[in-house]
């Protein structure tokens, strides 16, 4: 999976023009996936592999696309404060105190992928 995931990027990078950004789109890709699962694996997990504590599971495709219809900025500001739904909680930093906000807006893109929402069609990541 990894494999194709990264000829994939290195195909995006032969397709554009400008180098700079290239290499830009192909380093942000590297950092939100690699990262991101690497904090989803530590911290994350748990919980949304099986959907505990009401939290929404990888593979509710619906469920992650009714989330991403707020925004990342609202995933990622629920995240950082902490956040009391109908379905369940999800504690402060998603329970990772040492996880930044960019730490934390990595693994939201992760799972956004995983559940098969994010990256939108329009846009570089």
């Amino acid at each position: 999976m990894k494999y194709y995931f990264f000829s994939f990027l290195l195909f995006l990078v032969s397709c554009t023009k400008n180098q700079n950004k290239s290499e830009n789109v192909l380093e942000q890709s590297y950092d939100f996936y690699t990262k991101g699962k690497e904090i989803y694996e530590l911290n994350c997990k748990y919980c949304h592999t099986r959907g505990g504590s009401g939290a929404p599971p990888l593979w509710d495709f619906n469920d992650w696309q009714d989330r991403y219809k707020k925004g990342i900025d609202s995933l990622l500001e629920n995240t950082f404060k902490g956040y009391v739904g109908k379905k369940g909680i999800m504690p402060p930093r998603g329970g990772c105190f040492k996880c930044s906000k960019e730490d934390l807006e990595l693994v939201i893109k992760y799972m956004l992928l995983i559940a098969k929402v994010y990256p939108p069609q329009d846009s570089n990541l």
